[in-house]
């Protein structure tokens, strides 16, 4: 147990699923020009398959998730059973690279967009009246949601946005103060907005993350 805690503590897990996930995508993804977007896919992929592996484990569902115990047990599968995780990578990340072209858009710009960047200002105010611990959840169960609609590609902005989307929803329909009861309290009532949400996304066939690159500046 120390041993497997002293690998983990050492990103033993996220460098051994990196190394896998860009063997796997060198020899699907021909039209990659340069190692450099090689690596670059290859870390955005990761990720999401260290939250495909804790949803299908069903860690993301409990409410006192603790990401510690799921490392070492990510840390535990990669090394007793590598051969099993190489299975999976490879499986998964077929269908990964086509959510990828389907929903992440990449667009270069120079300059900040204000206006969002304000609507999020006031969003964020809103959302330090949410327990820290209740935005966490919630979030997890998108993720999970997102997981069982085969949405596997960009799980921590896709989730963050269905999560925010949601609260604001309900803060339109209810006012603040009702919709921070039903956010704090009601966890049944959020689960099926959450999970209808996710489903109404996995119908769409639009991109939904956009990667907005500085000119001056590499993505990484």
């Amino acid at each position: 147990m120390l041993r497997l805690r002293y690998l983990c503590s050492r990103n033993y897990d996220k460098d051994k699923i990196l190394g896998i996930i860009r063997d796997e995508i060198d020899k699907i993804e021909y039209t990659l020009t340069d190692l450099y977007e090689l690596d670059f896919l290859a870390n955005y992929a990761m990720q999401d398959f260290i939250h495909y592996f804790y949803c299908k484990k069903g860690y993301y569902v409990k409410k006192n998730f603790n990401e510690d115990k799921a490392r070492l047990e990510l840390c535990k599968a990669i090394i007793y059973h590598e051969d099993k995780i190489r299975r999976i990578v490879s499986n998964w990340i077929s269908w990964w690279l086509v959510k990828w072209k389907q929903r992440v858009r990449i667009v270069f710009t120079d300059r900040s967009d204000r206006e969002d960047d304000k609507e999020m200002g006031e969003m964020n105010e809103e959302l330090k009246k949410i327990e820290k611990e209740v935005l966490n959840y919630h979030k997890r169960l998108a993720i999970t949601a997102l997981v069982n609609v085969n949405e596997i590609c960009s799980l921590d902005i896709i989730s963050d946005y269905l999560v925010k989307s949601e609260y604001s929803l309900l803060m339109n329909e209810y006012g603040v103060d009702k919709a921070l009861d039903v956010i704090n309290h009601k966890h049944d009532v959020m689960k099926f907005r959450i999970i209808k949400r996710a489903v109404d996304i996995a119908k769409s066939t639009k991109p939904l993350v956009l990667l907005k690159v500085k000119l001056n500046s590499t993505y990484h």
